[in-house]
């Protein structure tokens, strides 16, 4: 049942917030207050027993008990069942407000469409709107006890004014087994043809949009219906059921205040001895055994030693095997705008062999690894010799000959001479 309380809190103060907490209609007090005072009546007992009635033996044997309820509440996942069961509730409960059947708006629609001020158009907009309230009626006394007690057969609706003697002899005569909660609905719907028919309505556009609304009203009490229909899951009612009360059944042991310091788990909170138990107990401060040791090698027992998995933090990118040669030549790269407006080229940054001190994968470099930059960088100086003496040249297509960028005529006298860098680099 929705209670409301809105006008309770439209203004901020202490009081009006108490007021909602002590509000008894619709409350959570009202829902709980008969198993809470037992659960609360069973709890003191227990504690009675425990200290004025047991004897030490019996303490003992009862403390345990405690203990092992205590830890046995967390085997019961109670706070996510009930997260999931309460999400559920709250929105089958919304879908169902959104879905009851509001006829304003196609009533809008209807009053907007249908035009004419003389009795017979005045009657199609009054018997389309009746015709939606009557089919409302029909289901929400099917699915509502208040509506079913206020109107128990069809026989009170007639006498309430939703239907004629005609319509319910109508309504009654259809040979069908299963709900007449169409019925009403197509009534509407050849009113709405026949208004088009007889002028009231001016456009098709205007009876399809009719249409529309109307299906859609028809499909929103359709959706409330299916909520009656088809509730939660039996299973899954009884399961939250069971969990919740055999979860505050183990607390009434579990959440006992015994007396046996073995058992500070369940008095009190583990931070306490934390703060209270380690100011004098700090150990002694000296050397760990990798302290002589540049390059320290963590032990493994016999059967994880040759485990691939030796380094996890190292990036999945790691293993990559990007090229079989650890040096990398770096290059800028050609745009069309290298030319200078009087149709020269731009002296061009020569490239940059970088000799990589490190493996490009974690691998051991083997002895070919290290011919191959020496065979790149003759290649580089081959080019550097000759490149200039082939390069091809057009207007508007700059060309990469043997891995190599273009050099300007400027450079050409230069490129003996920027031989020396990389023979040095070699070197």
């Amino acid at each position: 049942m929705t209670v409301s309380y809105t006008l309770d809190v439209s203004t901020t103060n202490f009081m009006s917030f108490t007021r909602l907490l002590l509000r008894w209609r619709g409350s959570v007090w009202k829902a709980i207050y008969q198993e809470l005072l037992v659960w609360l009546l069973l709890y003191f007992v227990l504690s009675a027993i425990y200290r004025f009635v047991l004897n030490d033996e019996q303490r003992k044997i009862f403390e345990d008990t405690t203990y092992y309820c205590y830890k046995s509440t967390e085997l019961i996942p109670v706070t996510f069942i009930l997260g999931f069961f309460v999400n559920l509730v709250v929105r089958r409960w919304w879908e169902m407000l959104k879905n009851i059947g509001w006829v304003d708006n196609t009533s809008l629609y209807i009053a907007t469409y249908v035009e004419g001020t003389d009795d017979k158009a005045r009657m199609i907009r009054r018997n389309i709107v009746r015709y939606m309230v009557l089919v409302q009626a029909m289901v929400l006394r099917d699915i509502s006890v208040p509506i079913r007690r206020r109107f128990p057969t069809l026989e009170t609706l007639q006498v309430a004014g939703f239907m004629s003697k005609e319509e319910m002899q109508k309504l009654t005569d259809v040979p069908t087994r299963h709900a007449r909660y169409w019925i009403p609905m197509q009534w509407a719907m050849m009113l709405v043809k026949r208004a088009r028919r007889e002028g009231s309505i001016t456009t098709d556009f205007a009876v399809h949009d009719l249409l529309t609304r109307l299906r859609e009203y028809r499909t929103a009490l359709g959706t409330l219906l299916c909520y009656d229909w088809v509730p939660v899951p039996l299973v899954y009612v009884q399961v939250v059921t069971l969990a919740v009360r055999c979860y505050f059944l183990i607390c009434l042991m579990g959440r006992q205040f015994v007396k046996d310091p073995n058992h500070d788990a369940v008095n009190s909170s583990a931070a306490l001895t934390i703060v209270d138990y380690t100011e004098d107990r700090q150990p002694t401060l000296e050397k760990d055994v990798f302290w002589s040791e540049p390059f320290p090698e963590p032990l493994y027992s016999a059967e994880t030693i040759n485990s691939s998995n030796s380094n996890p933090y190292a990036g999945s990118a790691t293993e990559m095997h990007l090229s079989e040669e650890s040096d990398v030549i770096m290059m800028p790269r050609i745009h069309k705008e290298s030319m200078n407006v009087a149709g020269k080229e731009k002296p061009a940054r020569r490239p940059i062999v970088v000799r990589s001190l490190t493996t490009v994968s974690r691998t051991r470099r083997d002895q070919a690894s290290f011919i191959r930059p020496m065979k790149r960088g003759m290649s580089l100086i081959n080019n550097r010799v000759n490149g200039p003496l082939q390069r091809q040249k057009s207007s508007n297509i700059m060309t990469i000959e043997n891995g190599e960028l273009p050099l300007s005529p400027k450079s050409t006298s230069n490129s003996l001479s920027s031989c020396d860098p990389v023979l040095k680099d070699l070197a």
